[in-house]
């Protein structure tokens, strides 16, 4: 099971929705929800800031939704490549969003700290499937030292 994840998420049903999946699947421990890449920042900076004894959590991984106000899924990564990323070496990115441009896909696929792109929200097919991923698998067999 993901201990702790970050979902990244502007609308309010679709964070329900996942989250009632998430529950119902056993996929992780602990969600926290920001409403788009600029909250998610804070929220990785406090973590940095205040370490492990607070609220903020270190996620294992990230769900992202790309097309958000404020700042979008792109802007949010291009911030974390800078500053994050070799800070959460272990973190996974998944990129969960409804667009339909393919040109996000090819972007994505084309980006090495995206491990996939889905099509939100969350199903119970989809994430029975996710714990069967290459990159997801090792929080589900046992595997895992955090």
């Amino acid at each position: 099971m993901i201990s702790n994840l970050l979902m990244i998420e502007d609308d309010p049903i679709t964070q329900m929705l996942n989250k009632m999946v998430m529950k119902n699947t056993e996929f992780c421990k602990s969600v926290e929800v920001v409403s788009n890449g600029g909250m998610a920042i804070e929220y990785l900076h406090n973590f940095i800031l205040n370490g492990t004894g607070n609220s903020y959590k270190k996620p294992d991984l990230i769900l992202l939704d790309l097309n958000m106000p404020v700042m979008d899924g792109w802007d949010f990564l291009k911030i974390y490549k800078q500053k994050y990323a070799s800070l959460f070496p272990n973190t996974k990115i998944l990129i969960l969003s409804s667009t339909v441009n393919p040109k996000d896909k090819e972007r994505a696929g084309n980006d090495t700290l995206i491990i996939g792109f889905e099509s939100k929200p969350l199903s119970f097919n989809l994430v029975e499937r996710l714990k069967k991923e290459l990159f997801l698998s090792i929080f589900f067999t046992g595997n895992f030292i955090e």
